[in-house]
């Protein structure tokens, strides 16, 4: 007995150090502000929610609080998607709309664009993996004092290991969806 379970555990170290099991949230954005060169910025999203809609899509969203007081808010919505070799697919669609706000005391700037999403439910425990892929974004608005926007191009990848929680992810998207004036969120 205790030789099975020494061969388990050390089986699933295994895996978490060669990646197979992923242990952290976290998303980085890399932008462009001359247009030539890359700066990158990489932070873990220790809250990550997620809910699933009637229609088979899906919202993923995820707050960080910095020591400073400053925030920054993740929206995913992630379109159904058909199933393989059953339904027709575009390969090169993309399948996400992504927003993301970075928020201080006196003021926010909005990130609004689309991307490659890839969900799946955690092998190990509850919840569900989102590998966000070869997503773009671009400044849509900055509301007050806002934090000075990462000009350029921006590019965001990253994986959000998510729970299931429809009333926390919807309040993050409300959040958002306050600091942006109505005229651009159909943009």
């Amino acid at each position: 007995m205790t030789r099975k379970l020494i061969i388990v555990v050390n089986s699933v170290l295994f895996a978490a150090m060669c990646g197979c099991i992923e242990t952290r949230s976290h998303v980085k954005l890399t932008y462009w502000p001359d247009g030539l060169t890359a700066t990158s910025f990489e932070t873990d999203v220790p809250k990550t929610v997620y809910r699933r809609a009637d229609n088979g899509s899906l919202d993923i969203a995820g707050r960080v609080v910095e020591r400073n007081g400053d925030s920054r808010l993740i929206h995913i919505h992630v379109y159904w998607k058909p199933a393989p070799s059953k339904t027709f697919d575009h390969p090169s669609s993309v399948d996400a709309v992504i927003r993301y706000a970075v928020v201080s005391p006196t003021g926010a700037t909005v990130f609004k664009g689309c991307g490659y999403v890839y969900p799946r439910d955690r092998r190990l425990g509850s919840g569900m993996v989102a590998h966000v892929e070869s997503g773009r974004l671009k400044m849509v608005d900055q509301v007050g004092d806002a934090p000075p926007p990462d000009s350029g191009p921006t590019g965001i990848v990253g994986d959000l290991l998510a729970r299931e929680d429809a009333s926390a992810t919807m309040g993050i998207i409300r959040e958002i969806d306050m600091l942006v004036p109505a005229s651009t969120l159909d943009e």
